[in-house]
Order: C-alpha cells, then sequence, then structure tokens
C-alpha cells in the first residue's frame, strides 16, 4: 500500500508451502527458481523446484486463489433456494393468544420459509402478539422491528 504496488516474494526455500502462504498473505508475484536435479552443484538446487515440484506448486496457488476469492459474496440461484429452508425464524413454541405478551419461554427458532430472522429473537421479547399463533406458527407481533 506504501508503494501503491504489487507485492512479491522470492522463495528460496525447500519445497512451495512457503510460496503458497506468500500468496494467501497477498503476494502477487512469485519468484521460485527451476532446476531439473536438486542434486546439482550449487547454491540454489537444493532450494529450487523440480518440474512437477513447480507445476504443483501453481496448482496449489491456483486453488487457493479460487478458495480466497475476490471478497465478493454472492449466492448463486441454489443457494437462494435453499435460504428459506435452512435459516433459522421464530416460531411460536407453544400457542399464544392474539395481546399476550411474547416471553423467551413461548417463542424458539426452528427452519422454516416463514416468520422473522432468528436474529430478532430479542426483540420479539415482551412485544403484544397481534393474533394467536400455535406452536410451529410464525409469530407476529404489533410492533415492527427493521
Amino acid at each position: 500500500d506504501a508503494f501503491k504496488c504489487e507485492v512479491g516474494y522470492s522463495d528460496h526455500t525447500i519445497g512451495s508451502l512457503v510460496s503458497v502462504a506468500a500468496v494467501a498473505r497477498g503476494a502477487k508475484i512469485i519468484e521460485k527458481h527451476l532446476t531439473l536435479n536438486k542434486h546439482l552443484k550449487g547454491p540454489d538446487h537444493i532450494v529450487s523446484a523440480e518440474p512437477d515440484e513447480f507445476r504443483s506448486m501453481v496448482e496449489q496457488i491456483r486453488q487457493l486463489e479460487k478458495v480466497i476469492g475476490d471478497g465478493q459474496v454472492i449466492c448463486s440461484n441454489p443457494e437462494k433456494e435453499l435460504l428459506g429452508k435452512v435459516r433459522q425464524r421464530i416460531v411460536a413454541l407453544k400457542g399464544i393468544s392474539k395481546g399476550e405478551i411474547i416471553s423467551k419461554d413461548n417463542i424458539t427458532t426452528c427452519r422454516s420459509t416463514k416468520g422473522l430472522s432468528a436474529i430478532h429473537f430479542w426483540d420479539c421479547v415482551g412485544q403484544e402478539a397481534a393474533r394467536d399463533c400455535a406452536a410451529g406458527d410464525e409469530v407476529v407481533f404489533n410492533k415492527r422491528l427493521e
């Protein structure tokens, strides 16, 4: 950020873990020496990657980039369809009469396509029920929650 440029990493370690970790930490450029044989004479061969190792390192980096993503969280259509079935909603734990004050003892959460999100559980407590609710029904009350 200080220099307003992409960051790279020059890897002189054995294996590919450090290069993959560097990408996880934001490196956009990786320098890794290639060798045809790690046992050749010279200081860099032992920390260089043979072709198969290099290929594996690149594959790991590409997989990591997919896992990390671009920071955008977007629900796919199948996920959107599933949300209504898996999200926790507030429902009556037992029968609630119209006008009764909702308490933590007469509501619960469960997977449902109807009802207020479970995140509003404590906002419901103390509200007046707007209609009769049987156990398992969505809880409706007079005050509107944002």
